[in-house]
């Protein structure tokens, strides 16, 4: 190149908190990240390596990311193939699973054999009962939790959130479990682990789900993720019978137009959604 900057150096200046990508990259092709090590099959195992750990979502933000310093040097690092079409990831329309009531009680009785386990086993269940994502349930402390309640603003959308206090995050409070002090990890781990810990907890039915283009048949511990936890959520309040306009309230999300004109305050919510949050002993 015709600067002394690294490709590592490159992309941490534009997404410092994002090595995770970098370290997929290097993982993927079992080689540093150098701008003199750039090729085209490289990057096709880099996508190939992300479809198989992170979600399609994520793995098309982290390709973006990617592609987006690749641009930006373009001109010094002169690469001879188009590595923009092969970092634009398609949407994939996807059917995924998701684990019913019974099954987040098998995950909540599983035994760790560490703290970084139970960090990732409780941050898992923070998701399966507030509905939030991993970027939120992952930074949620007992500061978010004013009497009967806990609140945040979803990272994503900025919008409020508020929703009932389970038996089993008041049990992660007086525990001082690990998952409410704003520890993170990687996503990769994060998978890796949560997936072990559901083999462990017996859930390892037969299950099918369609993803990145590709019908997938196997274990059911082998094919969740951190955001099966939410999905978990948004299917057992479904299954009670909770409206589409409360769930989508209580997941913070923010497509549509109607619920626009529909003024829903958290605390009065119907009494088969606030059933379902404090279900969990």
């Amino acid at each position: 190149m015709g600067n002394n900057i690294s490709l590592k150096e490159a992309f941490l200046e534009k997404y410092p908190k994002y090595g995770i990508i970098l370290r997929m990259y290097e993982e993927a092709n079992e080689c540093t990240a150098e701008w003199s090590e750039l090729s085209k099959l490289r990057l096709i195992r880099f996508t190939e390596y992300m479809g198989e750990r992170v979600s399609p979502n994520s793995a098309r933000q982290y390709a973006a990311k990617l592609k987006a310093v690749l641009n930006r040097y373009s001109d010094e690092s002169r690469l001879s193939f188009d590595f923009a079409s092969i970092l634009t990831l398609k949407e994939q329309v996807s059917v995924n699973t998701f684990l019913d009531e019974v099954e987040i009680r098998r995950m909540s009785e599983v035994e760790v054999t560490n703290d970084t386990e139970r960090l990732i086993r409780d941050q898992f269940l923070l998701g399966c009962v507030t509905g939030a994502r991993h970027s939120d349930f992952s930074q949620l402390t007992p500061e978010n939790i004013d009497g009967g309640w806990m609140s945040y603003v979803s990272q994503k959308t900025k919008v409020y959130v508020e929703i009932p206090v389970s038996p089993i995050l008041r049990r992660m409070i007086k525990e001082i479990s690990p998952a409410l002090s704003d520890r993170t990890v990687s996503d990769v781990y994060f998978n890796d682990t949560i997936r072990r810990l559901a083999e462990k907890a017996g859930i390892t039915a037969k299950t099918r789900c369609f993803k990145a283009g590709k019908n997938i048949t196997g274990r059911k511990c082998d094919l969740i993720a951190s955001h099966t936890a939410r999905r978990s959520c948004a299917s057992n309040l479904a299954a009670r019978g909770v409206s589409e306009i409360w769930i989508k309230k209580i997941l913070g999300h923010t497509r549509g137009t109607t619920d626009r004109y529909i003024c829903l305050e958290g605390r009065r919510m119907p009494k088969e959604a606030k059933d379902y949050f404090l279900s969990f002993k």
